[in-house]
C-alpha cells in the first residue's frame, strides 16, 4: 500500500510507536479518500460449504492474487475490498461476513480463516450471500463497484436444476430478481467464477435481470497450483481431466482473471472529480517506418511542434 510503510522497532518506545502505527494504519484505510482519487470497492462473495472442499484453496488462491492485482495496478486509487462467505440454511451460520476496508492483509487473513463446511444439498444460500453484498456492505457513494463471485453450486429453486431441499426458492424468502435488479441499479459489476456447470442455469437466470454479469469457468488442472478458465466452449465438463497438449497455454499464470480482464467492461472513467487511471497505450512506431525526405533548398521551414500537447477530452 503506497503511502504506508511497516516500521520495525525495537527497545523502548515499542508501545508507543505501535499506538501510532495503528493510528496511521486507522487514518490510511478508514478514513475518506483524497479529493481527485478514483475511489473502488471491490467485494468478494464466495461458496464456503462442504462440496467447495475440492477447490477450497485453489478458489483462496484465486482470490488472493486478484485481490494484490487489483491494489497494484489501482495504486494511485482509494481502493477498498470486503468478503462475503456462505454455507447454507442447515447451517449453525449462514454467512461469513467482512464489510469494505483497504487494509488489504486483514482481508487477505479473513480470506485465510475460511473453511468449506456445512451444505446439506446441492443448492446454497446464494440470494442470502447476494443480499448481504446488497445491503450489508457499506458500499462508498462515488465507487466503482465490483462484484467477484466464486462458486461451484447453484442457488435454491427449480429453475436453477439442483438437488435442492427448497424447491420454492430461498426460505428465507429473498427474491434473487429484486436483489438483482438492486444491484445493477446500483451500477454493480458481477463477475461469476464457476468451478462446475451447475452454475450454468444460474448464470443464463440471473443475466436477465443483471445484463453486466460477466461469467469466467474455471478448470484445475492436474498438478496445476491455481484456478485457471477453461480454452473455451469445447470443455463441457469443466473437471474433466485435461490434456497437456490441448491445454499447454493455461499453464502461464496470467490466465487467472486479471484487473484488465475485471474491469475491462467499465473502467475508472474521466470525471470532473476523478482522476482516469486507465489510459490507452500509445500506438507503436514500425521499425521500418520510412524517414521523411529531407527539405527541399529553399522550401519554408516548419515550425518543430512541441514535445508536450495537452490533450482535453471533450466533455460534451
Amino acid at each position: 500500500v503506497h503511502g504506508y510503510q511497516r516500521r520495525v522497532h525495537g527497545g523502548k518506545g515499542k508501545g508507543k510507536a505501535q499506538k501510532e502505527e495503528e493510528e496511521e494504519k486507522k487514518e490510511l484505510f478508514s478514513g475518506p479518500p483524497k479529493p481527485g482519487v478514483a475511489i473502488v470497492d471491490v467485494v468478494f462473495i464466495c461458496d464456503c460449504t462442504g462440496s467447495m472442499g475440492t477447490y477450497m484453496e485453489k478458489a483462496k488462491e484465486t482470490a488472493k492474487k486478484i485481490l494484490y492485482d487489483i491494489k497494484d495496478q489501482y495504486c494511485d486509487a482509494s481502493v477498498f475490498f470486503g468478503f462475503v462467505g456462505y454455507h447454507d440454511h442447515c447451517d449453525p451460520k449462514v454467512i461469513d461476513f467482512k464489510d469494505l476496508t483497504g487494509d488489504v492483509e486483514d482481508v487477505e487473513k479473513f480470506i485465510g480463516t475460511l473453511a468449506p463446511t456445512g451444505g446439506g444439498d446441492e443448492a446454497e444460500a446464494v440470494v442470502d450471500a447476494l443480499d448481504y453484498a446488497a445491503h450489508k456492505i457499506s458500499w462508498r457513494p462515488e465507487a466503482l463497484r465490483q462484484l467477484i463471485h466464486i462458486l461451484d453450486a447453484p442457488p435454491h429453486g427449480r429453475e436453477f436444476g439442483g438437488g435442492d431441499d427448497h424447491p420454492d426458492g430461498c426460505p428465507c424468502k429473498l427474491d434473487y430478481k429484486v436483489i438483482l435488479a438492486e444491484l445493477e441499479k446500483m451500477g454493480t459489476e458481477y463477475m461469476i467464477l464457476n468451478f462446475t456447470p451447475s452454475v450454468d442455469k444460474m448464470v443464463k437466470i440471473y443475466q436477465t435481470y443483471h445484463p453486466r454479469i460477466n461469467c469466467v469457468p474455471l478448470v484445475i488442472l492436474q498438478n496445476q497450483q491455481q484456478a485457471v478458465p477453461p480454452p473455451g466452449p469445447e470443455l463441457a465438463d469443466y473437471e474433466e481431466e485435461a490434456k497437456p497438449e490441448a491445454h499447454a497455454r493455461l499453464e502461464s499464470p496470467a490466465a487467472v482473471p486479471t484487473c484488465a480482464d475485471i474491469f475491462a467492461e467499465k473502467p475508472i472513467a474521466p470525471k470532473p472529480d476523478m482522476v482516469c487511471l486507465i489510459a490507452p497505450a500509445p500506438a507503436p512506431v514500425p521499425a521500418s517506418a520510412p524517414m521523411p525526405p529531407p527539405p527541399m533548398a529553399g522550401a519554408p521551414s516548419t515550425p518543430p511542434m512541441s514535445s508536450a500537447v495537452a490533450l482535453t477530452p471533450s466533455m460534451d
